[in-house]
């Protein structure tokens, strides 16, 4: 095509020389008597994409192994549970056409997913410059390629030694030293509040827009042009993508727990108790997933036996992540209790690139609470037990929305909330943690609690209420019946 055939061919050959060069200083320093290592490169999140094209042969060339080998060709959307299945020995997180800055970025943000994987404990998860090293065809390609190798055999000095003595001509050595990252997340530091998810500034941008009458608006945070609420209603129906300013409730989204970006609802019951439909009083009960607001569940069984009403589950989480804060769980794991628990469930995803108040995003979702069912909310619930403080917040400012609070196990002792989730037959799984000795995944019991209430070193709290631990219910393993004491 540029008329210059004998210059093409000799970059492709240098091309090819350095790769084979590298792959050959790889197999000659490697320790042969330990496995390649399998790698898996994601170059996307989102739903997760393999790396297909010419990133399989980089895998090769790396000296490494390619952990899903029956994916070949183009680049496949894969699911987490393949993944997890898979198991790969290091892990590469380089999305296309995202630098360095953004990938290890979106892998911190993406924890939850990794957590389960031996890469994880491991700490052998990078990030990498995927738009420079893997996202186009040429010689950086031989960059892209080193850098695999050095993430793959970061615990053989003479593998990496013998990659800094290669003179290679298509790409200069040092661009495979600065263009990945080892992702720490060990430094990720806690949760945030949800009260303090909302961090940045494209709702203020926003709103400007709306009232110029803009059908768009530029992302502060990635220069991206983002469709505003105006242009959504001049459309006039939901597309189902999951838009940021969707004003149509995401009611064409079919995959919610992964896309919605307003408040939605994710799952409707249709069984009679707690119908929303059938009763004019409803109350809105704070659901977290864990064993606080399963206990302020059951406490509502008990009520409506004395006087019917509807209910609806709340949940706020992690608009990136999906993850509920503190509790460290998946929003899919609630929408999974919701399901069994034939309850229905509203979700409010919180943007940390936002500004707008946490308790204007709360307002959102019970407006549209009210306008779907055409009932005023009668009450808002919380599984607080006696932390005076949250509670003290809460009825300052959610209590300012002119809704009634609810707090059914305020100051109720231990032994009685104990003896209710025994009964409920349903298995508690701590689902984070900040007391050394009781690790993820660890049932909670009586005899949990009372090691930790009975600790007199200690001023930890049997029930997590400092902070502790948090606990995912998995309420989807008994009968429904039997969860709701029914």
């Amino acid at each position: 095509a540029c008329k210059v055939p004998e210059r093409g061919i000799e970059l492709r050959d240098k091309f090819l020389g350095d790769l084979n060069r590298l792959n050959l200083a790889i197999e000659n320093s490697r320790d042969k008597n330990r496995p390649k290592p399998k790698l898996l490169l994601l170059e996307g999140l989102h739903p997760p994409f393999d790396g297909g094209h010419w990133v399989l042969e980089m895998i090769k060339h790396a000296g490494a192994q390619i952990a899903m080998p029956t994916l070949v060709g183009k680049s496949h959307p894969i699911s987490w549970e393949d993944i997890n299945e898979t198991d790969p020995d290091v892990l590469v997180v380089a999305c296309c056409g995202f630098d360095l800055k953004r990938n290890v970025r979106d892998a911190f943000r993406a924890n939850h997913r990794f957590s389960s994987l031996s890469s994880y404990s491991q700490n052998t998860i990078f990030a990498a410059d995927g738009n420079t090293y893997f996202a186009f065809p040429g010689p950086n390609l031989v960059g892209g390629t080193a850098i695999l190798a050095r993430c793959a055999y970061q615990d053989q000095l003479t593998v990496l030694e013998a990659i800094d003595k290669l003179a290679l001509s298509s790409v200069s050595i040092f661009d495979s030293r600065s263009g990945w990252h080892r992702v720490d997340f060990g430094a990720i530091g806690d949760v945030d509040d949800v009260e303090d998810l909302v961090k940045h500034d494209f709702s203020s941008v926003h709103d400007k827009a709306c009232a110029a009458g803009d059908l768009t608006y530029t992302d502060p945070e990635t220069g991206y042009s983002v469709m505003t609420e105006v242009a959504h209603k001049k459309r006039g129906t939901c597309c189902g993508s999951g838009c940021r300013h969707c004003p149509f409730k995401h009611e064409k989204v079919k995959d919610k727990s992964s896309r919605i970006q307003q408040p939605a609802f994710m799952y409707e019951g249709e069984s009679e108790i707690f119908s929303v439909t059938k009763h004019e009083m409803i109350k809105v009960l704070f659901f977290s997933g864990g064993k606080d607001s399963f206990l302020a569940l059951r406490a509502q069984v008990r009520k409506y036996k004395e006087r019917p009403f509807g209910l609806v589950l709340l949940t706020t989480f992690d608009a990136q992540t999906r993850v509920i804060a503190h509790q460290n769980v998946h929003i899919d794991e609630v929408l999974r209790q919701s399901r069994h628990l034939d309850i229905t469930l509203v979700g409010i995803p919180m943007h940390r690139e936002s500004r707008e108040p946490y308790v204007n995003r709360i307002s959102r979702g019970l407006e549209m609470i009210q306008s779907k069912y055409g009932s005023k909310v009668s009450a808002l619930i919380f599984g607080d037990l006696h932390l005076a403080h949250i509670k003290s917040w809460r009825d300052k400012e959610l209590g300012a929305l002119g809704f009634e609070l609810e707090y059914p196990l305020w100051q109720v002792p231990y032994p009685v909330l104990l003896n209710d989730l025994e009964k409920s037959r349903v298995t508690f799984k701590v689902s984070a943690s900040t007391k050394n000795g009781l690790s993820v995944g660890t049932s909670y019991t009586r005899q949990v609690h009372d090691e930790i209430q009975n600790d007199l070193t200690s001023s930890r709290d049997g029930f997590g209420e400092n902070g502790e631990f948090h606990t995912i219910a998995q309420i989807w393993l008994v009968e429904r019946d039997i969860v709701l004491g029914l």
